[in-house]
């Protein structure tokens, strides 16, 4: 019991081996990343196999489920029988990362990704309440990493981000390097806060969730901000787990 806690780590660690294994691939997805037509053909893929596929079975489930069209096996043996897996997990977010990163974006492409992300972010509730309905018990599928809606939320609020910073004062730069270079502490440290601030359910459900979600929110990440730069200064140890 103990070395398989001690293995498995709290339940978003999971995040660690992750990325050990982007880590692992780094070297392959270097080649693929120094050609512009090669990084863009595989973000094609990523379209295809890591989103397309799967919300092209939820949609067939659905439609299923409303009239009986047999539709979702069908789908699902495609899926299974193609056994595409080059662009699958996380990968397609890493790569996407440093396309739009490397790439000049105009005006116009910044505001379509932010108009993209608005849409994933009002559709993701949507879609959900919708699936939930049809299926008669809560669904978060729509939430789920390989679900446009989520691609959508991600790169609108990087191209957001990236819009904003390359407007902003040198000084106010400097301070968001300094509150970056804290954000994996921050992720390693926020369970910790989390699950010792807010033992009560009442603070995030009822009536008021709506202003006590946000400020739980709020404290957690501000709690976990400060001890991930408390941690920082320690010599040696700091920097290499915050």
């Amino acid at each position: 019991m103990f070395v398989t806690q001690l293995l498995r780590g709290h339940y978003h660690l999971w995040y660690l081996y992750m990325l050990a294994g982007f880590y692992l691939i780094v070297p392959i997805l270097r080649r693929i990343t120094r050609e512009g037509r090669l990084t863009w053909y595989f973000l094609a893929l990523s379209m295809v196999f890591t989103f397309g596929v799967p919300d092209l079975a939820l949609l067939a489930q659905g439609l299923d489920r409303a009239w009986n069209l047999g539709l979702a096996p069908i789908v699902t043996d495609v899926q299974q029988y193609t056994m595409f897996f080059l662009t699958l997990g996380f990968v397609p977010y890493f790569v996407l990362g440093y396309a739009l990163h490397a790439r000049r974006l105009s005006r116009r492409e910044t505001l379509i990704l932010c108009a993209l992300g608005v849409a994933g972010f009002v559709l993701s509730p949507m879609l959900n309440a919708r699936y939930s309905a049809l299926t008669g018990a809560a669904q978060v599928e729509f939430f789920a990493y390989h679900r446009f809606c989520v691609l959508f939320q991600t790169a609108g609020v990087f191209a957001f981000a990236k819009a904003v910073a390359a407007r902003l004062s040198a000084r106010a730069q400097r301070v968001i390097v300094r509150v970056a270079a804290c954000s994996f502490g921050v992720y390693l440290a926020h369970p910790l806060l989390l699950d010792n601030l807010v033992p009560a359910a009442w603070l995030t459900c009822g009536a008021w969730a709506y202003l006590t979600i946000p400020a739980v929110i709020l404290l957690v990440a501000l709690g976990a901000l400060i001890l991930s730069a408390l941690l920082r200064r320690v010599p040696w140890l700091g920097k290499r787990i915050a």
